[in-house]
């Protein structure tokens, strides 16, 4: 669903602490997934990584980060 908020009514939500997820999705990226995550670990709340069936540890990556990893394929 969308939501249409006037600034006047957001402000509340945007002066509160926000919970921010960081979702990432890929297939065979444990070359790059070590950074993507450090990138952006330390700034979410949580990260959720889907996987697309990799076959090269990178869900093992994404644990290490203590991802919440969906399987998908």
């Amino acid at each position: 669903e969308t939501y249409t908020l006037s600034l006047h009514d957001a402000l509340p939500i945007l002066n509160s602490n926000p919970f921010i997820s960081a979702y990432l999705v890929g297939k065979v990226q444990s070359r790059f997934l070590p950074i993507t995550m450090k990138s952006v670990y330390k700034q979410a709340d949580e990260l959720i990584f889907v996987d697309l069936g990799s076959t090269d540890g990178s869900v093992n990556i994404a644990n290490e980060f203590d991802a919440k990893v969906i399987k998908k394929g």
